[in-house]
């Protein structure tokens, strides 16, 4: 009895420990969710915040070069075997030591840059290389925004073309069936079936690849947002509706205010 009630307790345990993760395998991933996790994770978006971080330290380490520097010394030396210097005092031998067992010297030392044009020129240089940083990680948000985005929305299209050849593959299987049944009763020729036949064949064709390009795209979309390929993901069900209105635009574009050419002008 006891042994029973060991096992459905381990049972037990097993199932809690496993529907979390099942919980989470079943998670939707909105189109919010994957640019959030695009912009954390892209390794290209990592790197280039890792280039700011780096350049900010730049930065640091030249203005440190201009600022007063405080330099410290300190020293400690033991000898463990001193000379001996022996001389002869009235007739005596007497054997004086030439040093310390122990000596120590300390000093400090101020210094300050009054005017070093190699300094002045370093740190507008770094300063231009810390505004390129931050420029580029900008572009790279933005180029990576664009990527999951169309990825995303590549998935959806071809999700939705999926149902519509599931829709397609239906009708023509009742089709197929009153064709077939009118054929037996001499309504239908034989050429009809088959010719139905072949639309049904090349329709399954088609949806074997829609389904696996959309494996593919998926791989594309998780590939783009950084996260392993072997991490599932669902999508929430999203109808395609048709755009009606399309967006106004304005004949003057300011090209001044695009990344792309900020950082162009900071080269």
């Amino acid at each position: 009895m006891l042994r029973v009630k060991m096992v459905k307790l381990m049972l037990i345990l097993l199932i809690g420990m496993a529907l979390p993760e099942l919980v989470t395998a079943q998670q939707q991933v909105t189109l919010k969710d994957a640019l959030t996790y695009a912009l954390q994770n892209n390794a290209r978006v990592r790197k280039s915040k890792l280039d700011i971080e780096g350049g900010r330290y730049k930065v640091q380490e030249v203005r440190a070069q201009a600022l007063p520097q405080l330099t410290g010394t300190a020293g400690l030396t033991y000898n463990p075997i001193i000379g001996q210097l022996v001389a002869d005092f009235g007739g005596q031998a007497q054997a004086i030591k030439l040093g310390q067992n122990w000596n120590s010297n300390a000093g400090v030392q101020l210094s300050q840059q009054l005017f070093n044009q190699q300094v002045f020129t370093g740190l507008q240089a770094a300063r231009s290389s810390e505004e390129y940083y931050n420029l580029t990680s900008q572009l790279t948000e933005e180029q990576i925004i664009e990527l999951v985005a169309n990825n995303y929305y590549q998935v959806l299209v071809n999700r939705q073309q999926l149902n519509v050849l599931d829709t397609n593959i239906k009708n023509v299987k009742t089709v197929e069936k009153v064709i077939s049944n009118q054929f037996k009763n001499g309504l239908a020729r034989k050429i009809d079936v088959d010719r139905i036949s072949v639309n049904l064949t090349n329709l399954n064709t088609q949806r074997e690849q829609v389904v696996n390009a959309i494996v593919q795209l998926e791989n594309q979309l998780k590939f783009s947002m950084g996260m392993p390929v072997s991490t599932p993901i669902q999508l929430p069900v999203t109808e395609l509706t048709q755009v009606t209105q399309l967006p106004v635009f304005t004949d003057s574009v300011d090209l001044a205010n695009r990344t792309e050419v900020k950082l162009l002008n900071t080269q």
